[in-house]
């Protein structure tokens, strides 16, 4: 199990997608997704992280908020990923970047109910 996911807060969400995210940057074989935040992985380490995933066959997603995506994308330097991005609004939309369109953003945090709010754009955007 992922840090701090017991099998009860899995089965929270049954019959929903489970997204595995790598919060260091350690584990492209493991987790579909790559979270870029303070105390997390660095905008640095999304390059490697995302070449890695595609050399082993895998999608890419990287998540961070919308003021680190600028730094994200220059780290990962034009390889195919997607990108998830926080920008708690909330009120659901699609962020951009340019040219560049998230393929989903959290656009909202419920503390009371543990929980955050995020819509997906691209279908299967975080696979394994």
């Amino acid at each position: 199990n992922p840090a701090g996911w017991t099998p009860a807060a899995w089965a929270r969400f049954p019959r929903k997608a489970h997204v595995r995210i790598d919060v260091n940057g350690t584990d492209p074989a493991g987790a579909g997704v790559l979270d870029v935040e303070t105390g997390d992985a660095s905008p640095s380490v999304a390059g490697g992280w995302v070449a890695e995933r595609r050399r082993l066959g895998f999608k890419a997603t990287v998540y961070c908020n919308l003021s680190t995506w600028p730094d994200v994308v220059s780290a990962v330097g034009g390889q195919r990923c997607s990108y998830w991005i926080a920008d708690w609004t909330n009120r659901p939309h699609r962020p951009r970047l340019g040219s560049l369109e998230a393929d989903a953003c959290q656009y909202a945090n419920l503390p009371a109910q543990d929980l955050d709010l995020s819509i997906i754009f691209t279908k299967d955007w975080h696979r394994l």
